[in-house]
This record gives structure tokens, sequence and C-alpha cells, in this order.
């Protein structure tokens, strides 16, 4: 059993030492604010039990996601409004929020998180935000629909054959069929499903096929059969016809392409 007096301790360093690296933030009795390339966000203070810490001071990293990790995602090209964004791996909400509010009410972001506690967060912290314009569904990605073994708790959540429970996943191409969604609709593809990508990119052929693709980037540093995935999520974009296609922010090793 871990200790949690100590675990709790490290924890509170680790988002110190966060919140030292400049990022812009305001702590209220139920929310903490911050601004992202100048849209004002606020994300649930939270305790959850069973990980070990249970003060409503942590935040699950949606702060440091926020100002850390979609940079990589934004490489390219920014969330602009209107567009419609599939956040594949949506977790607590930090991307799908941003998302939410840039792509402003004549957008959609659908968001994919099977996890159940993951899901439940990030649907707080939609509403929180006053975001109306998203659907959340909470099923896994993968190349076909169809039940698999999935590892729950948190950011690491992951499909495992050691997982804990089974959950429902689908396919990118065969959801949008089922939400009547053109593909040629979508704009923007952000990805981060812990090292199921590549079947999620054999599952949304379809969508990556057409004349009019859309942007992706997809998180390509999780280690699979001994290599980092970029590799391979490159190779497969290349095969998709994409003109621009590169693996940045080495922090949180991310490839984007764009069509042109």
């Amino acid at each position: 059993m871990k200790n949690t007096l100590l675990y709790n301790f490290g924890k509170d360093l680790y988002y110190k030492y966060m919140f030292f690296r400049g990022i812009p933030h305001k702590w209220g009795k139920k929310f903490v604010y911050t601004i992202y390339r100048g849209v004002k966000i606020r994300f649930l203070l939270y305790s959850i039990k069973g990980d070990g810490f249970h003060s409503s001071k942590y935040l699950n990293e949606n702060l440091s996601t926020l100002h850390r990790e979609i940079k990589g995602y934004l490489a390219l090209r920014d969330v602009k409004e209107g567009d419609l964004i599939l956040d594949c791996g949506a977790y607590n909400g930090a991307f799908s929020v941003y998302a939410c509010k840039k792509a402003g009410p004549k957008g959609l972001v659908v968001c994919f998180e099977p996890d159940k506690r993951n899901a439940e967060i990030l649907r707080k912290n939609l509403k929180a935000n006053n975001c109306k314009n998203f659907k959340i569904i909470e099923k896994g990605l993968w190349n076909k629909p169809t039940e698999l073994k999935f590892k729950s708790g948190g950011v690491g959540a992951m499909i495992s054959k050691e997982g804990d429970v089974t959950i429902n996943v689908t396919s990118l191409d065969y959801e949008l069929n089922k939400l009547k969604i053109p593909f040629s609709k979508v704009n923007f593809v952000k990805m981060d499903i812990e090292g199921a990508e590549i079947e999620a990119l054999d599952g949304m052929k379809k969508l990556l096929n057409q004349k009019k693709k859309p942007y992706v980037a997809i998180a390509s540093y999780h280690i699979v059969n001994g290599e980092k995935t970029y590799k391979e999520v490159e190779k497969k974009l290349k095969k998709f016809k994409y003109k621009k296609i590169k693996s940045v922010f080495p922090g949180h090793l991310t490839t984007v392409a764009m069509q042109q």
C-alpha cells in the first residue's frame, strides 16, 4: 500500500514546480482559472479516491497538459471557428475544453474517452466552461468495432491484454457513419490513446483517404514492439498521401500532418 502522506507530498511538490514554471493560474474555491492562447478556461478542483491522493487541490495534470502537451498538437494549425474536431483520448478535457471554446457554437468537438472516471471528469469540466458544442463517446478506438481488455485508471488508462475491465472499442470510420457525420466535415483529429494509434489509423482509412483531408495531430512517443510509434505513424500518413508530415515537440512527441 502506498504511503498516502508521502505520495501527497510528492504530488504537491510536482504541481508547485509546474506553477513556478510560469503557468498562469488563479485558485478559487471550486475552480482553478487559467488562460491559454487568449482563451479563458477553468478546471474543477476535485479529489479522486483510490489513487492515493484525496486533496481537492490536485488537478490530474489538466494545467500541465494544457500548457505543455497541447503545443505539439497545434504545431501546424490551431483550432478555428466552426471546426469539427475529433478528440481521441480526451482524458479529463484539457484539449476538449480549449477546442470547444475556439470552435465556438458553430463548431463541434466529438470526444472519445473509454475510461468511465475520466469521462465523468471530462463531462464536468466541459460543463464548467459552459461548453455545449460537444459529444462524448465512451468507447476506445481501434481498427474495428469489438470488445477488448482495458487497463483503467487515470492518465495511463489503455487497451491492454492485462486489463482489469472489458470495454467497447470502435473505428473512426464506423463511428462517423453511425453519427451521420460526413467525412469531409472533419477538420481536426487529435489523438493520444496510449499506444493504440496504429490500429486506430487503420480504422480511419476512409476518413484519411478522401480528397479533403483533416489536419491530424497524433501523440507518437509510445513504445510498441520496442520502438516509438512515430515511425509507423509517419509511414501510414505517407500512404494516405499527406503532403506535410512532421514529428515535433520532443517533450511529448507528436506527429502532425496537413494536406498541403
